[in-house]
């Protein structure tokens, strides 16, 4: 998980990992080889990634699912629907998973929008997947429920998960948390050995746990 004030740069860590930009210094290195000596194709086709305002096409669901994994087949598509707490909603549209869902998925609340885009993600099967605020528009026991099944993608060991996150609620079981400030990374570990540390995640867990 990667957390810290806006501008700390969460955002930047994650363009680097999809080569959506270039390191000025340093490397990256997927497996111990350098990011480098990876095709821009072979890294784009095993990055998914789920930001927060979900971008959603003027089409119907199903091709919103098919877009980046057009040989998906209806069972995988509802698993995927069913994994982001998306089925039930899509199943209740008029014409089900045909439903055309107007500009920028105009049909569809926030929450729905979010959902969606988890489902196309998680359709993807990525080695790595990036969630930018993922649930920011979604209720406490979706976000529940959907965590519970990244838990469980999690445990498969076969993705890595990075979460960029504001409500540390939704990362509490990261494996590791990184908090980072101004471009630098100013701590490291999981989320009992940064609360005992009393520092800047600490402060934070105080903050929102005790409103």
């Amino acid at each position: 998980a990667l957390v810290g004030e806006s501008g700390a740069g969460k955002s930047t860590f994650v363009d680097l990992i999809a080569r959506l930009r270039e390191c000025d210094s340093g490397k990256i290195f997927f497996d111990d080889k350098p990011i480098d000596e990876y095709s821009l194709a072979s890294i784009r086709k095993e990055v998914s990634f789920v930001s927060q305002d979900a971008e959603i096409l003027n089409d119907t669901v199903r091709n919103n699912l098919l877009f980046s994994t057009p040989e998906s087949t209806e069972e995988e598509m509802f698993k995927a629907l069913e994994q982001s707490q998306a089925k039930e909603f899509v199943l209740s549209l008029p014409n089900g998973i045909d439903t055309v869902l107007g500009e920028r998925g105009s049909k569809l609340s926030g929450g729905e929008r979010q959902r969606l885009s988890m489902a196309r993600a998680l359709l993807k099967n990525a080695s790595i997947l990036i969630l930018d605020e993922p649930t920011s528009a979604i209720d406490t026991k979706t976000e529940k429920d959907i965590q519970l099944n990244i838990n469980s993608l999690r445990d498969k060991k076969q993705t890595t998960i990075i979460v960029i996150a504001h409500r540390l609620s939704t990362i509490q079981s990261a494996d590791q948390i990184i908090v980072l400030d101004k471009g630098s990374l100013i701590e490291c570990g999981t989320h009992a050995e940064l609360v005992k540390k009393e520092a800047w995640y600490g402060d934070m867990v105080k903050n929102q746990f005790t409103r």
